[in-house]
């Protein structure tokens, strides 16, 4: 079980080092280009269910990854500026599809508008296009994301060296049944699944946030659909196990000053 704990964890480490707005891809790359269109809503629960494309559909619910009162430093030069969001309103229109994995932020205001993470290895944006079907859909483009290497040097042996150790500890193996039965006697019940969450802040360095026009906005919805996106993968933990969820309590953006051009 460690080992795949540790494979999960490694492959998030891989997913969090995507760096340019809209979500990064390699090169040119080749594009398919959809129309997707809501095909239900159900008041009830608010979930959505849209058609991506022939074959996929995805059932939309609503994330979230910040705390209500999202801080924002920037820091520049000898000074930090603070700027408050409300983290609610930042997220109101994120959305994400635990069986697929998509982690999207969704507008129909004015035409349906996707943008964000579909699969691994898919993500969608609209087409700067924005060309209109005759039932009223607007022009997506879908796009591999890059896959980048991560310890490229190191063979998976050596990353998981550890792991075997750590899987023959009756403290790390809520399999083991002496463990557990130990822990149901102290507690009148089992302990899993684990409900857990972990409070953070994410940092930005200036070339990262030049990325995004210097978009405050733009860079919060960027993370939310990220955080949103690794959420998911958190969640493929056995799920008897752990409840794990990332919650962002603030953005730090390192601003880098440009140096004065004389003419």
């Amino acid at each position: 079980m460690q080992t795949g704990l540790i494979n999960c964890l490694m492959n998030l480490i891989a997913y969090l080092q995507l760096a340019y707005s809209p979500y990064t891809s390699s090169g040119s790359p080749a594009t398919t280009v959809v129309f997707p269109q809501i095909l239900a809503e159900r008041s009830d629960s608010g979930e959505l269910i849209v058609a991506i494309r022939s074959g996929q559909t995805l059932s939309l619910r609503k994330a979230s990854v910040f705390q209500e009162r999202l801080e924002v430093a920037t820091l520049e030069e000898n000074r930090t500026i603070f700027h408050y969001m409300n983290g609610s309103g930042m997220e109101r229109n994120l959305y994400h599809d635990p069986q697929t994995g998509a982690a999207v932020m969704l507008t129909h205001g004015r035409g349906l508008r996707l943008v964000g993470i579909l699969s691994a290895t898919e993500r969608i944006q609209p087409s700067p296009a924005s060309e209109y079907h005759p039932r009223g859909s607007i022009k997506h483009e879908i796009m591999p994301l890059e896959q980048r290497k991560y310890d490229g040097d190191i063979s998976s042996d050596a990353r998981l060296k550890g792991a075997d150790q750590y899987s023959r500890s009756t403290f790390f193996d809520p399999t083991n049944k002496t463990e557990s039965k130990i822990l149901e006697a102290r507690s009148g019940s089992s302990p899993y699944p684990v409900i857990a969450s972990c409070e953070t802040r994410i940092a930005v360095d200036s070339a990262f946030f030049r990325s995004f026009r210097h978009n405050k906005k733009e860079l919060v919805e960027y993370l939310a659909v990220l955080v949103a996106f690794t959420n998911l993968k958190f969640s493929t933990f056995l799920d008897t196990t752990l409840h794990f969820q990332m919650i962002v309590t603030g953005i730090v953006i390192f601003k880098a000053m440009l140096p004065n051009v004389c003419v």
